[in-house]
């Protein structure tokens, strides 16, 4: 049993962080770097915490391609935002352990 919330959030919050850390490689804007960075930020900080509430939302995640979009993390926090960096690692490897 996955709850249908957590589901639902969770697939919307994926698509935010992906839609807003390829905005933030995309424009020279630093204003706009600064605002989507928080942005993608503060998504990293959800899925973090909804892929710790059950193993099902861990697969869940892993099936929408979040283990990519977490590495892609890693990647933008090591040359922009150490904090996203270490959030997505921190997701990497907590979904590394279940995809094996």
């Amino acid at each position: 049993f996955i709850p249908f919330m957590g589901r639902t959030e969770l697939k919307q919050i994926l698509s935010t962080m992906a839609k807003y850390m390829k905005q933030m490689t995309m424009t020279d804007d630093s204003i706009a770097q600064a605002l989507q960075l928080q942005v993608a930020y503060q998504a990293a900080r959800c899925i973090s915490s909804l892929i710790q509430m059950t193993p099902e939302l861990k697969v869940f995640a892993l099936d929408l391609g979040i283990l990519k979009l977490a590495q892609d993390g890693v990647n933008i926090g090591a040359c922009r935002h150490s904090m996203i960096g270490t959030l997505s690692d921190h997701i990497v490897s907590s979904l590394s352990v279940t995809s094996k």
